[in-house]
C-alpha cells in the first residue's frame, strides 16, 4: 500500500475516506443528510462510521431519488453539531480522502467541523492519471 506523507515528512499509515450526502449542492443553503467515513491502516479497513443527519428541513424528492435517503430516514437522526465530537475523534490525525472532497470539506466547515489535516482529492488524481477521460464521476471512472 502506498504511504502518503505530510509536509513535515512523517509517514502517515492511516487515512479516512469520506463521503457526504446533502440536500443540494450549496453549502450555504443546503444541509448534510448522511456522513460515512471508512478508516484504513496498513492492514486495510480498520473502522467505519456512518450516521444519518437530521437536516431540519424536508429532503427534496430528486435528492431522495438520487441518494435513496428519505425524510423518514433522518427524522430521528442527530443534528450535525451533535456528531462533531465523535467525528473528530474518529478521524483524528488521519489523512482525509474523497472524490471531489472539496465539496464535502466545504459542507463540513460550514456546519462547524474544521478539519485541519492533510486532504487528498481523488478527482484531482483522476485528471492526472486519465487526462483524456470524458467523465470523471466515480461511475464514469469505474467504467474506464
Amino acid at each position: 500500500m502506498t504511504q502518503l506523507t505530510q509536509n513535515n515528512g512523517q509517514i502517515k499509515n492511516n487515512y479516512c475516506v469520506i463521503d457526504l450526502e446533502t440536500t443540494g449542492l450549496d453549502n450555504l443553503t443546503d444541509a448534510i443528510i448522511e456522513i460515512a467515513v471508512i478508516k484504513f491502516d496498513l492492514d486495510g479497513i480498520s473502522e467505519t462510521y456512518q450516521s444519518f443527519v437530521n437536516p431540519g428541513r424536508e429532503i427534496p424528492p430528486f435528492i431522495s431519488d438520487l441518494t435513496g435517503i428519505f425524510d423518514k430516514d433522518v427524522l430521528v437522526a442527530p443534528e450535525f453539531n451533535s456528531i462533531i465530537p465523535k467525528l473528530k475523534e474518529f478521524i483524528g490525525d488521519s489523512i482525509l480522502i474523497g472524490h471531489n472532497v472539496g465539496f464535502d470539506v466545504g459542507f463540513l466547515r460550514e456546519f462547524g467541523f474544521n478539519f485541519e489535516g492533510t486532504i487528498f482529492d481523488t478527482l484531482d488524481l483522476s485528471y492526472v492519471i486519465h487526462p483524456t477521460q470524458l467523465d470523471y464521476s466515480l461511475t464514469g471512472l469505474s467504467l474506464f
